[in-house]
């Protein structure tokens, strides 16, 4: 018994060893990189408990590691898909919305259509340490991500932002977003909505235009009105 026991003393010694090794310094600190922290989290029985924490803690953002961004640029290819996604996010950073929705980067990225294509595009970007997929639904592009990015050469305007997202829309849709847009941030009742839209004989086919909008995040309704979003005025 006791033979056993002072075996897994030495691997726990071993493994503390091994990960004092593979710190970083940044900022003449001694850090825990995501690599490390995922396998700290998975055997954490082996770590004391003030190692863990302070890997958390201290973790740095990802992309700050020069080597580890150079590599990444060096060897990892993307897919046009994952190229949009970037080269959106990087649209709208340039118009100072440092972390887009979720939602437009999807229309400009033109995966609206895709869903499951999209979140496997932004779980293979994040992975690659190219963005950060935050929990309030919106993304940011890391050190890593920005310099796979074509950074345009004019900032986006709400306008040209609107016209990515009609060109991704059917008529009966965009004509909808218009007078949304037109009245923000005021709501329009569904009922001149009809009207103005030439819906007004089939409201069927009004609510489920207007319920795909809605699930895009672009618009607001309930049964009496709607209004546009403020991310399509790039306002949080």
């Amino acid at each position: 018994i006791n033979t056993g026991i002072e075996k897994v003393k030495k691997e726990i010694k071993n493994t503390i060893d091994d990960f004092n090794k593979r710190q970083k310094t940044v900022s003449g600190k001694k850090v825990v990189f995501p690599l490390d922290l995922v396998y700290m989290k998975k055997n954490e029985e082996l770590f004391p408990k003030e190692i863990v924490a302070s890997g958390i803690r201290n973790m740095p953002l990802v992309g700050k590691d020069v080597a580890r961004a150079e590599h990444i640029r060096e060897n990892v290819k993307i897919s046009n898909p994952q190229q949009q996604i970037i080269d959106s996010i990087a649209w709208m950073n340039s118009v100072g919305i440092k972390s887009p929705k979720r939602s437009i980067i999807a229309f400009l990225s033109d995966q609206t259509n895709k869903p499951e294509g999209y979140i496997k595009n932004l779980f293979i970007l994040r992975k690659n340490e190219m963005i950060v997929d935050n929990k309030s639904d919106t993304l940011e592009l890391t050190e890593v991500g920005m310099s796979f990015a074509n950074v345009p050469q004019t900032p986006l305007t709400c306008e040209e932002l609107h016209q990515q997202i009609y060109q991704r829309l059917g008529a009966k849709k965009t004509d909808i977003l218009k007078i949304l847009i037109e009245r923000y941030p005021n709501p329009v009742s569904i009922q001149e909505i009809a009207e103005l839209t030439g819906q007004i004989n089939t409201p069927e086919g009004l609510s489920k235009n207007m319920t795909m909008l809605q699930s895009f995040w672009i618009i607001r309704k309930d049964k009496l009105v709607a209004n546009a979003l403020p991310v399509l005025f790039m306002e949080d």
